[in-house]
């Protein structure tokens, strides 16, 4: 029996001390086997972690790969587009053709020799046409940027333009949006250092080109310019091989109202694209009204089918 002290307290015996000792003994154990457990969930967490960020690695290089190889079919050189290059006629380029390889909603070729404006020849795309003419109107614009600076001009969302940004398109911005453009892409027609038209193609919402088709679009500049420059050695008037001039009725317009009014074409040009901005019609709408009515250019009526496409607008 265990002896008691001065007190009258118990001390603990042999018996109470090595039950105290296991129990000691099997609470160390169950805090080793606790902190193993903590060890090993943390190390399945940081597994798990491991896996997710592999998994989205994963991912982002099927991502990847899924562009590059997209970037591949449309990237020049391909053997369709550089044949299709090779054998195009100059008066009816494939430019519905490279459009869609471009990833574009339309396209335009224009020339713009010497001082003079650029001006469409051939056109594709519901709205190719209108959004040459309020350049035409407006007189500025991303072609008339290239045909002066022989830069291309690369905007991929006009609505991320501001008023400062843009301030050579004042008024333009608002009006090409309106009419559903959202991002353009220019390119110049070069002859060595001298530029002598543009490349431009648009599409209805805003996104920058990929690397392959931008490469597209320098390859089918610079194959446009080179057919131009080989038609001017041959002196070939491939001009009189186009169906359709897209202003044609404009410069008709022009002349009349010169003749009839005694003014110099660059003046009846003016008087044009004044009533046409004043009035918010298309320029190839008033043309058509003046050339109806003779120097009277302000009735009210649709453009004759063909010349608006896109639906009808008002002129």
């Amino acid at each position: 029996m265990a002896a008691q002290g001065s007190a009258g307290v118990r001390e603990p015996g042999p018996a109470e001390d090595e039950r105290y000792a296991r129990a000691m003994t099997r609470a160390y154990v169950l805090l080793e086997r606790s902190l193993n457990t903590c060890e090993r969930t943390r190390q399945v967490r940081a597994e798990a972690r491991r896996t997710r960020q592999q998994t989205r690695q994963a991912r982002l290089r099927a991502q990847q790969m899924r562009q590059r190889a997209l970037e591949m079919r449309l990237a020049w050189p391909t053997a369709e587009f550089s044949a299709v290059l090779r054998d195009f006629d100059l008066s009816s380029p494939p430019l519905r053709e490279c459009a869609a390889r471009m990833g574009l909603d339309g396209l335009a070729v224009l020339l713009a020799p010497g001082d003079r404006p650029p001006e469409a020849v051939h056109c594709c795309g519901a709205l190719t046409v209108l959004l040459e003419d309020l350049q035409y109107v407006y007189g500025q614009g991303p072609s008339y940027d290239v045909a002066q600076s022989g830069r291309m001009v690369m905007v991929s969302d006009l609505s991320a333009l501001s008023a400062d940004t843009s301030a050579d398109w004042a008024g333009l911005l608002s009006a090409m949006q309106k009419l559903g453009v959202a991002a353009v892409f220019a390119f110049p027609l070069r002859l060595g250092q001298d530029t002598f038209g543009v490349l431009i193609g648009h599409r209805k919402v805003p996104g920058p080109v990929s690397p392959g088709q931008l490469r597209n679009g320098l390859l089918l500049a610079d194959a446009l310019a080179r057919a131009v420059a080989r038609a001017a050695e041959d002196d070939t008037d491939w001009l009189a091989g186009v169906d359709h001039l897209p202003f044609a009725a404009v410069h008709r317009a022009v002349g009349m109202l010169a003749q009839r009014l005694g003014i110099s074409p660059e003046h009846a040009l003016l008087r044009l694209r004044a009533h046409a901005f004043r009035h918010g019609r298309t320029l190839l709408g008033t043309a058509h009204a003046a050339l109806r009515n003779g120097t009277r250019f302000d009735d009210d009526g649709e453009c004759p089918p063909g010349t608006c496409p896109g639906g009808p607008v008002r002129e």
